[in-house]
């Protein structure tokens, strides 16, 4: 038996939860070192950094509550959390290229910020009435292959290389 299985192991109920609460104790760690850090030098340097940070902890905090409750099932919550669930991934890797980059566009650092949050907000609304249309016409569920979920994770790759 190969390693074929562990793709499914991060898309099944136990996995997503346990993927979700792995990044947020990442993120809990960082979050902690740039506090302190703070905390000792009152740095306007570091608030974009705990912006970000406690902005990603919140995503995967809710997608690591609504995870047990839409895989793998046809509840109304499934069919509304799903694009959630994608698009916070992206979410996450925007506030942390944002936070990471500032020294680029310091000036306009707030203006980008609202930026991002605007254009994830129309981008998540718009999939997600797009899939709730696709699941009028048939039970989805979180595991369905959508065309939405290759997109996202395109999002999410461009967003990251964009980082890099």
């Amino acid at each position: 038996m190969g390693f074929e299985f562990l793709p499914y192991l991060l898309t099944a109920i136990p996995g997503t939860v346990v993927y979700h609460l792995l990044v947020l104790l990442g993120l809990f760690s960082a979050a902690g070192i740039v506090l302190t850090e703070w905390r000792h030098t009152h740095s306007a340097e570091l608030k974009p950094y705990l912006i970000a940070v406690g902005g990603a902890m919140a995503v995967h905090l809710l997608s690591a509550l609504l995870a047990p409750f839409h895989l793998q099932t046809d509840t109304p919550v499934a069919i509304i959390s799903a694009p959630f669930m994608y698009a916070g991934g992206l979410l996450s890797i925007l506030l942390l290229v944002w936070a990471f980059g500032r020294p680029l566009w310091e000036h306009q650092s707030q203006a980008l910020l609202i930026g991002l949050l605007v254009g994830w907000g129309v981008l998540l609304v718009g999939a997600s009435l797009l899939w709730y249309g696709e699941a009028l016409n048939r039970p989805l569920t979180y595991n369905v292959h959508s065309w939405q979920v290759p997109v996202w994770y395109i999002l999410s790759a461009i967003a990251a290389w964009g980082g890099r």
